[in-house]
């Protein structure tokens, strides 16, 4: 990706050890993290509807009957972050 989301996000720091994660976006604008960004900015209605599904993932995940399967080789936690 140009901007280099994942390696720049929150949960590369947990993805780097193995663990599994799920990245949440409703994408960004050119003032997104600029002294510039305004609460004008943000799509409430469509943020409703993302955190409803968010929610909705936690409280499935949480409530299976086993552990998230990793689906790839655990990466190495002190290399470089891959796109």
């Amino acid at each position: 990706h140009p901007q280099n989301i994942y390696c720049r996000s929150d949960h590369w720091s947990y993805a780097r050890w193995g663990i599994p994660i799920v990245f949440f976006t409703t994408g960004g604008h050119a003032d997104y993290h600029q002294v510039t960004d305004e609460p004008q900015y943000i799509d409430y209605e469509h943020m409703t509807t993302v955190a409803k599904l968010v929610h909705a993932t936690a409280v499935n995940v949480a409530n299976l009957g086993h552990r998230v399967a990793v689906d790839q080789p655990k990466p190495d936690p002190r290399g470089e972050c891959r796109q």
